[in-house]
């Protein structure tokens, strides 16, 4: 089964999830959406685009993703062989019609029509590489070399992850690479989730050609994560997250109208304390002070050190700026019982308690699941982890990365000719932070009828079932963009394509590459889209910004940042 239609995604994701959704025999192209008998939201998935933006290659290529996706190998943009754009929409369609439920819980008149831009929602689920491309990267910041993965000398591919500095260093010195190169290459590996690509010096890939026992017994005494990209760990975990309310306890709540904005964000009023660190965490708040709610980061009391992570302008990192935008944010030394006690206080009071610490500093510093329920009964309380559970086989250093090898997303994102890799580009934890802010808009709406708080459990695992759990067809010669005259041209392979250009059955990928030469991409986009076919421009971030296809994708105020992907009326 070959799935290129958005809508196949989010109506069968919103299924899933619970919800009800049916036709609506008013509008063509509407859907009803429905819960627990409440009254249906209109359902609208569109923008302002005259492109096919209702297919997953066309919003790859629209928005960047190719291009961003295709710095690892550096020879032009590449798809995805997985619909990353498609459930992106799903879970953020999922989100507005939560939140239009809980506006109207509240005592809103609005939100009983909700369109959904899924340009708009890939932009802001990369916010951390938008903001950044207007500011340019660094292609020294890329490292030098070749990009994982490392072949060992018995033939496995393999990932190198660990967050800490000095366990590389030990690791690669215990391999025998260059000392130079290993204190650049970490460089670059630690960035890559901020430039999308990390490539390793030579001497490196020549130190990795030792057999994968001995490579792997290196990585056990030095505490770093090994993952065969060959492998795959076989995960029935279909959840895309995890809901259990308190079952005790119940706190009246406030009164509704009271808390509704003139400008109606559905959580107007609703206060969220987050406690987070590198995306995941980051992107589940965003959402929410997106829907209006206030808030409020906890940080040491001498800031977050991510907000020095290169380029910095007007004394905060860009891409921190781009996570934390519409945030309070509160210093604090939680190792402090006079601090604890002031969280304490602000946490009786909040709605949501958002986090993707480690659960043992969560417990160090007295913010886990049990000590805030007993302070706050009606919390909600989301947190994002890693590989969720704690299962046999996983990677015990979870990141975007190693999850990615772990799930076998590295097999699944590439064509069947081509040997596996991880995306460098950061798909995760941006979708992992969106599912957990699903899951505590899901929790929030129970809690107007119940009352109740709980907790919500989601995980970059979550994530990549989630992502994998759709079948995507890969390869074919058409599969990635094709050169023109000028740039890239994305397309779905169709006998309409090949008849408009006139290219047989047979017709293959070179035979396509000298008939596109003659014009530049956005030309044949122009003509073949109105004809009616998927072509798309495969358009830089840079081009992206300076020229997006949909005039609904980004804000223009003190900088660019990703637009609002709801519309709700």
């Amino acid at each position: 089964m070959k799935i290129t239609a958005i809508e196949n995604c989010w109506e069968q994701h919103l299924a899933d999830i619970g919800l009800t959704v049916q036709a609506d025999p008013a509008v063509a192209g509407q859907a009803l959406v429905s819960t627990g008998g409440k009254e249906p939201v209109r359902l609208r998935i569109a923008g302002s685009s005259p492109l096919r933006m209702d297919q997953e290659s066309a919003v790859q290529a629209a928005t960047g993703l190719m291009h961003m996706y295709g710095l690892r190998e550096g020879a032009g943009p590449r798809r995805l062989g997985l619909p990353y754009a498609s459930v992106n929409t799903a879970v953020m369609a999922a989100q507005g019609i939560y939140a239009s439920l809980i506006g109207q819980a509240r005592g809103s008149t609005r939100g009983s029509t909700l369109t959904m831009n899924p340009g708009a929602g890939v932009l802001l689920g990369q916010s951390h590489h938008v903001e950044l491309a207007e500011e340019g990267t660094d292609v020294e910041a890329y490292g030098t070399g070749e990009p994982p993965p490392f072949r060992t000398q018995d033939g496995h591919l393999i990932e190198i992850e660990t967050l800490k500095p000095e366990r590389w260093d030990a690791f690669w010195r215990r391999l025998g690479a260059d000392r130079r190169d290993v204190g650049r290459a970490w460089r670059a590996h630690e960035a890559r989730q901020w430039t999308a690509c990390f490539r390793a010096p030579e001497s490196l890939h020549r130190a990795a050609l030792r057999p994968l026992a001995y490579i792997q017994a290196v990585a056990e005494r030095e505490g770093v994560c090994i993952m065969q990209l060959d492998g795959g760990i076989a995960d029935q975990l279909t959840e895309p997250w995890v809901n259990a309310p308190s079952p005790t306890r119940r706190r009246a709540m406030p009164h509704r109208e009271s808390r509704i904005s003139p400008k109606w964000l559905p959580l107007y009023g609703m206060t969220v304390v987050e406690a987070s660190h590198f995306l995941q965490g980051p992107y589940a708040g965003r959402v929410l002070a997106l829907l209006g709610a206030q808030v409020i980061r906890l940080e040491p009391p001498a800031g977050d050190p991510a907000r020095g992570i290169e380029p910095v302008v007007n004394g905060c990192s860009v891409s921190f700026r781009a996570l934390h935008r519409g945030k309070a944010t509160l210093n604090v030394d939680l190792t402090n019982t006079h601090d604890r006690h002031l969280v304490h206080e602000l946490i009786a009071d909040a709605d949501v308690f958002v986090t993707n610490w480690s659960p043992g500093l969560l417990g160090r510093t007295h913010l886990d699941y049990t000590t805030l329920h007993h302070v706050n009964p009606s919390l909600v309380y989301g947190q994002a982890s890693g590989g969720m559970p704690d299962t046999e086989g996983w990677p015990h250093t979870a990141t975007d990365w190693s999850i990615q090898a772990a799930s076998g997303m590295a097999r699944a994102l590439r064509p069947e000719e081509e040997d596996p890799a991880v995306s460098q580009m950061t798909l995760l934890d941006p979708l992992g932070g969106m599912l957990c802010a699903e899951g505590v808009l899901a929790a929030l709406l129970h809690r107007e009828d119940s009352g109740q708080g709980g907790l919500v459990e989601t995980s970059l695992r979550h994530a990549a079932r989630l992502l994998m759990s759709f079948p995507y067809v890969r390869g074919g010669p058409l599969f990635h963009p094709l050169p023109t005259k000028d740039g890239y041209l994305a397309v779905d392979d169709s006998p309409q394509l090949r008849a408009l250009l006139d290219m047989s059955e047979s017709s293959d990928r070179l035979a396509f590459t000298q008939v596109l030469a003659s014009k530049p991409a956005a030309e044949w986009e122009k003509e073949l889209t109105e004809a009616g076919a998927v072509a798309t421009h495969a358009r830089s971030m840079a081009e992206v910004l300076c020229d997006p296809p949909d005039t609904n994708w980004l804000r223009f105020h003190r900088g660019i940042q990703a637009e609002l992907p709801w519309r709700m009326s």
